[in-house]
């Protein structure tokens, strides 16, 4: 029996879930989750929406409902006894580190972790003490990328036999397509688009995912700001990222909200290019929803954001995300806009790296995980070992 936990499974998490757990079709998995999540009459396997702290406002109603949630949990895995448990996401890490090792003492549950961010966006003090404390309990941490696996190594002297690098994979979405194609020509007249070229910034905008930068550049840049033919598209919740300097641009679109599936992926479908100049991230479910959608990305050189370059010319990295950097390749697109409707035009290269994401090779690398684990965890395996 596997227990599958996730506290954050709505958004692009839930979808991360939702398609692992879909192409591991493993009915031994019970999946606890967010009453949000989103797909809970198409999964194979028993789901229990157990985590409702995201509806309280203050902090400590948040932490009392998320204790509630995490005795029920302790309580379902004392009695129903799991031979695995894989988390997907630290909330309260003390509360996280100190059931987890609480099991460990009673029962021989091998507990694996997917981290995938290796630390959190904006640490504080102690989060790195924490956080190595949280991944020395583990059994295995799965990390999305190479450099993932060497930060963890360097930054928490994890054992590189603990550590198993499986890649995120597309992101799936299940929308009303219909109601997408609507929002899609909507967005074109409202935008005027025809003829113009499209730079997106999609989703919760905040300084690690450098928002902030962009609306610097092209507010400080004539050739961008005063352009007839260019469009700077900002969509999504903003997390205190000034974009005073953007209000009077007439090329500027800016919505400050949480946006549904369908208007996300109506976004897309008309964006040319899409900004990801993260300073700091280990890998990002907008870069994979934008390859899923064949849609150029321009990223800067953190984390697991390089690797989809690597596997396919399908964007450009501008290395570290800086002013500089930035400003000279958003020139560069926009005085050689050929440049993007080659990559988007490339079947090849975008069959080549959705290929590398597949998550049949993911759900199948992550069986294989379980699968080692129990069998470290059997009977036999611990006798040929004594």
């Amino acid at each position: 029996m596997i227990f599958f936990i996730d506290p954050m499974s709505y958004d692009n998490p839930g979808r991360y879930d939702h398609c692992l757990l879909r192409h591991l079709n493993n009915r031994r998995i019970t999946f606890f989750g967010s009453y949000l999540y989103p797909y809970k009459e198409t999964l194979p396997i028993t789901f229990i929406p157990l985590f409702r702290y995201n509806r309280q406002r203050s902090r400590f109603l948040k932490l009392t409902s998320y204790l509630l949630s995490i005795l029920k949990l302790l309580f379902y895995a004392l009695i129903r006894r799991p031979h695995i448990i894989h988390i997907q996401w630290i909330r309260f890490w003390w509360l996280d580190y100190y059931w987890l090792k609480l099991l460990k003492a009673f029962t021989a549950v091998k507990i694996v972790y997917t981290a995938h961010n290796v630390i959190p966006h904006e640490p504080g003090a102690n989060e790195m003490a924490q956080y190595r404390k949280y991944y020395h309990l583990m059994d295995a941490v799965v990390t999305h990328a190479q450099v993932s696996k060497a930060e963890l190594i360097q930054k928490f002297q994890l054992s590189e036999s603990r550590i198993q690098v499986i890649a995120h994979g597309l992101l799936d979405f299940e929308c009303d397509w219909d109601l997408v194609a609507r929002y899609k020509e909507e967005l074109q007249v409202a935008l005027k688009t025809q003829g113009k070229i499209i730079f997106a910034m999609l989703g919760y905008q905040s300084e690690y995912k450098g928002s902030d930068l962009i609306a610097e550049v092209w507010a400080k840049t004539p050739q961008l700001r005063e352009s007839s033919r260019l469009i700077l598209l900002i969509l999504g919740k903003n997390a205190k990222i000034d974009f005073s300097n953007l209000a009077a641009i007439e090329n500027v679109h800016i919505e400050n909200r949480f946006i549904s599936d369908e208007e996300y992926c109506a976004a897309l479908k008309i964006a040319d290019v899409l900004l990801l100049p993260y300073r700091a991230i280990s890998q990002s479910g907008v870069l994979l929803s934008a390859i899923k959608e064949s849609v150029p990305v321009l990223i800067s050189n953190v984390g697991g954001l390089p690797e989809a370059l690597e596997v396919a010319d399908i964007g450009w990295n501008i290395g570290e995300a800086s002013f500089h950097n930035l400003q000279q390749q958003l020139l560069s697109l926009v005085n050689q806009p050929q440049q993007i409707y080659q990559k988007k035009d490339n079947t090849k290269e975008w069959d080549k790296v959705k290929a590398f994401y597949s998550w049949d090779d993911i759900s199948r690398r992550t069986g294989e995980l379980y699968g080692s684990l129990q069998v470290e965890q059997s009977p036999d395996s611990r006798a040929r070992g004594s």
